[in-house]
């Protein structure tokens, strides 16, 4: 594919956008897990009563001490027993975004991409399978496999995933020179976030950074 001729302020627009990843990219990865883990928690509660989860319970104990602890081996060990063992619980699917974060933190991007990637490809709750496909996408982005995550966040993403799904394909758009995909992207992003969101506000300051603030209407 050809590459997208840019003037001179296009060139200034995606440099701000390759910054602001840089800058915020890992953060913004972990914000996301946590609010997605708050929204996800509460829907496994209904399983944790049947004596798989209440089994898988224990062991996800030792593995929440290994992460407290920093032990990589150990978590990677507890979870690929909990796979084996409890590969449908929710226990298992939180083992997994843990599992993958600790990597992560240690730059073993082929492990974390693993751990995610089989979270995406279980029979979890919607909410830990979205969770896993933002953090892929993430991983993929600073990767450079841009089109890979971009295919992965177009499937079907559950609602309260949809807008950080479409800031994530805003990144990898804009990050190749595709600015009016990039900008349809965080508008939609834009424009799914509520108004009193922190995200939202990260956002805007893309869009305007591209010449493409959106119009605010004034409160009353």
């Amino acid at each position: 594919m050809a590459t997208q001729h840019l003037d001179l302020d296009e060139q200034e627009q995606l440099a701000d956008i390759k910054h602001f990843w840089n800058l915020y990219g890992k953060w913004i990865t972990a914000t996301v897990t946590v609010a997605a883990l708050a929204y996800a928690g509460w829907t496994g509660w209904n399983h944790w009563q049947d004596s798989q989860a209440q089994k898988s319970a224990v062991i996800f104990d030792e593995l929440s001490k290994a992460v407290t602890a920093g032990d990589i081996v150990k978590t990677d060990r507890v979870f690929a027993d909990m796979k084996d063992k409890f590969g449908a619980t929710s226990y298992t699917a939180q083992a997994a975004l843990l599992d993958a974060r600790m990597n992560y933190g240690a730059g073993k991007l082929d492990a974390t991409t693993s751990a995610l990637q089989w979270l995406v490809d279980s029979h979890a709750e919607a909410a830990y399978k979205d969770v896993a496909r933002l953090r892929l996408a993430g991983v993929q982005i600073e990767a450079k496999k841009y089109d890979e995550a971009i295919k992965l966040l177009t499937g079907n993403i559950s609602k309260p995933f949809t807008s950080l799904a479409a800031d994530r394909m805003g990144d990898a758009y804009a990050l190749q020179n595709k600015l009016p995909e990039a900008k349809v992207q965080y508008l939609k992003a834009y424009a799914g976030l509520d108004e009193r969101d922190d995200y939202r506000k990260m956002v805007e300051v893309k869009l305007a950074r591209m010449g493409a603030a959106p119009i605010v209407e004034a409160t009353p």
